[in-house]
């Protein structure tokens, strides 16, 4: 939920930052490619950096501008790595329950699928680590999922929690 200029600043520090070669750098600027970048659906930082990393684009065969667009279009990629090496059991299995219901489910049902879960698969519990729904949920909202509120008029008042995969 970055405005435009935000996103573009964004774009600039990881470029200028980054360790591109220059002609991947410049053929962004020269063929004014970063309003494209900027204004796509699934921009966020993380993405950025990811495309802005030279490790990560070196064993492509395609050109860096169609590395940045594939990457954007199908964030796939960085979301396994968040996934498999950022994130610990108790997380992934909060993921896997979110994905498993289409990708979006109201927070109270998730919360009681997770605490079912953690029993179910008798997860073994790390001693000094937090695995309570709040903890959990709140680390992965940082990083691979959403939490937004949504109001509800009809047939009366209320606001429900719901929970989706990032992008």
């Amino acid at each position: 939920k970055y405005d435009e200029i935000t996103k573009a600043q964004i774009l600039r520090n990881h470029l200028k930052l980054s360790d591109l070669e220059a002609n991947c750098i410049q053929d962004v600027v020269r063929l004014k490619k970063y309003n494209e970048i900027i204004r796509h659906r699934n921009f966020n930082p993380r993405l950025i950096e990811f495309v802005t990393r030279n490790v990560n684009f070196e064993d492509s065969n395609k050109s860096y501008l169609d590395f940045v667009k594939d990457s954007l279009d199908n964030p796939k990629e960085i979301w396994h790595q968040c996934f498999t090496a950022q994130l610990n059991q108790f997380q992934r299995l909060l993921v896997k329950l979110v994905v498993a219901n289409r990708n979006t489910i109201e927070e109270k049902y998730l919360k009681r699928a997770y605490e079912r879960a953690k029993v179910l698969y008798s997860l073994p519990i790390p001693e000094q680590e937090r695995v309570d729904y709040e903890h959990t949920l709140n680390i992965c909202e940082r990083c691979i999922l959403n939490r937004t509120i949504e109001k509800i008029s009809y047939p009366h008042y209320h606001e429900k929690t719901i929970v989706t995969v990032f992008n």
